[in-house]
């Protein structure tokens, strides 16, 4: 009975009377129970380990369509998220770049052949003659100019969201009220 509530084909709603609950048909229930009557499926070979696989609900059906527009919106929520982080890595990786140019300009300014965690001095800009005298490539003396006037730190990487809690599907319609002997249990 688990499965088939799980899969959104009947609802147990409020107490019916003393020790007991109703249970009621949905209408993604009263839809499966239909497509039954009509097409009297061959019942399937099944092993233990697959009797135990949760029941698929109705496809086109009332929480099949909940449970895609969910996962739709948390697509929709990651791919920002990743394009977010893309973008984050991408400067990064520009900002290390810069800053491994401009370590290699002063190295080469300062005679400095293995680096061991050192960075170049903040501010530093190498005069006309160490230019001149180190033949610096002018692109990289433009960067360490405008770095000098304005100094961009280290871009940081966006911290992961976590998702929310995931929220009960709505309760399901059920279906009209007449009382239906279901007849899934009769001698055939």
């Amino acid at each position: 009975m688990l499965a088939v509530t799980r899969a959104g084909f009947l609802t147990v709603t409020e107490p019916y009377g003393p020790g007991s609950k109703r249970v009621s048909l949905t209408v993604d229930g009263r839809d499966a129970l239909h497509l039954w009557r009509v097409y009297r499926p061959a019942p399937a070979e099944k092993t233990p380990s697959m009797d135990r696989e949760p029941l698929a609900s109705l496809l086109g059906g009332e929480l099949a369509s909940y449970r895609r527009r969910v996962a739709d919106e948390e697509g929709k929520r990651r791919a920002v998220e990743r394009e977010a982080l893309f973008a984050a890595l991408a400067e990064l990786r520009a900002w290390e770049e810069r800053t491994e140019r401009a370590w290699d300009a002063w190295a080469r300014v300062q005679g400095i052949r293995h680096r061991l965690g050192r960075m170049a001095p903040a501010g530093w800009v190498p005069t006309g003659e160490e230019i001149a005298e180190h033949r610096l490539d002018p692109d990289v003396v433009a960067e360490l100019r405008a770095a000098a006037v304005r100094p961009t730190p280290r871009p940081q990487l966006p911290e992961p969201v976590r998702p929310a809690p995931k929220s009960p599907p709505p309760p399901p319609t059920l279906a009209p009220a007449p009382v239906e002997q279901l007849g899934l249990f009769d001698a055939a």
